[in-house]
């Protein structure tokens, strides 16, 4: 289930506040750097895990992770409508404490992710919030989550 305190916005609107919101982390030292790669590494981990308990072991099931990362508290999701369960959406949405407090996870859902033109909208989740765009939460609504 979407958190109560949510953002909807044209896409526009949300590539604005996604980047004005992105927490960019600053490394004084190459310690600070590789703790923050562990982190990073652990969310994805995490991630990954919840995507198995929530759509199986069979990977073409799954929606993709992305694993490139930028030092920017972000994790990127790329995924359909019927990965956007409630029970899903809540799950990761629990992953962002304690060492993860600070991060977000970036969804863009398509109605099919190998085809690059059906692109749905895009939502980021915070552990109290999401950034919404209209056309997916409209979707999400309809769809119960």
């Amino acid at each position: 289930m979407l958190p109560k305190t949510q953002k909807v916005v044209s896409p526009k609107q949300f590539d604005k506040l996604f980047r004005e919101e992105a927490l960019i982390a600053l490394f004084s030292s190459e310690k600070e750097e590789e703790a923050y790669e562990r982190r990073d590494a652990l969310l994805i981990r995490l991630i990954r895990r919840e995507i198995k308990q929530h759509f199986g072991r069979n990977k073409a099931r799954h929606p993709f992770v992305v694993d490139d990362w930028w030092p920017d508290h972000t994790r990127f999701i790329e995924a359909t409508p019927a990965h956007c369960t409630a029970a899903f959406l809540t799950a990761l949405r629990r992953l962002l404490k304690d060492k993860h407090k600070d991060f977000r996870i970036q969804i863009c859902v398509y109605k099919d992710p190998m085809e690059g033109t059906t692109y749905i909208g895009s939502m980021a989740l915070y552990s109290n919030r999401v950034l919404i765009e209209k056309r997916l939460h409209k979707l999400l609504e309809s769809s119960g989550a």
